[in-house]
């Protein structure tokens, strides 16, 4: 299935905007009580669909689902628009490819929510095999539970696996700093401080045993 094929227009899931019209910041009385699709990390990340209309927790949340839509489909994303109220991701490439969110409520300065109310789902570029989201704390974040079992996999190994499981190509040195990473989270109890979520969905079951 081609990526673009996952950002669906589903009238289902709202009723009152046609598909290529950008929404109203404002919401009337009617469309208050509009059910949006809300996005849900935990559910969503590893099947990623995007859809017009949904609702992100704030604005970091929406800019993570573009990195990791980024990764799983091997584009490089980008945020040319990024602050508190609005966000545009658009490809590094400049193919055409781009999602608008804004607040769901502009008006309420204490409401993060961010929501898609415009969008250009086809992309009209190749896919890389460098990426500039696979930083050495992902890495770290999402191998986690495979450095506990494995301390000492190898560099080579895990340059293995991001190439098998992720078609990317990644140096040793990001692959080294993000075993320094994950063992200093590991070792000193420091996951929340580096800010890491353990991908237990992806490394579940797995240990570096498998490519070494």
């Amino acid at each position: 299935m081609d990526a673009s094929t996952l950002f669906e227009n589903d009238e289902s899931d709202f009723k009152y905007v046609a598909s290529n019209e950008l929404f109203s910041e404002s919401a009337s009385e009617n469309e208050a009580h509009v059910k949006y699709p809300e996005f849900n990390f935990a559910r969503d990340i590893n099947d990623l669909i995007f859809k017009m209309g949904m609702v992100f927790a704030n604005n970091h949340e929406f800019k993570e689902a573009c990195r990791e839509y980024g990764i799983k489909h091997r584009y490089q994303i980008h945020f040319p628009t990024n602050d508190k109220k609005r966000v545009k991701a658009t490809h590094f490439k400049k193919c055409g490819w781009y999602i608008w969110a804004s607040k769901l409520n502009p008006k309420d300065p204490t409401y993060m929510s961010m929501q898609i109310k415009s969008r250009k789902f086809e992309h009209a570029c190749g896919k890389v095999f460098t990426n500039f989201h696979i930083t050495s704390k992902w890495l770290a974040s999402h191998y986690l539970e495979i450095f506990r079992h494995d301390p000492d996999w190898s560099i080579p190994g895990i340059i293995t696996r991001v190439k098998a499981y992720h078609t990317l190509t990644i140096n040793p040195i990001k692959a080294w700093r993000a075993r320094e990473l994950a063992l200093k989270a590991i070792n000193g109890d420091e996951a929340e401080q580096y800010g890491f979520k353990s991908d237990t969905s992806n490394a579940n079951n797995s240990n570096s045993g498998d490519i070494t």
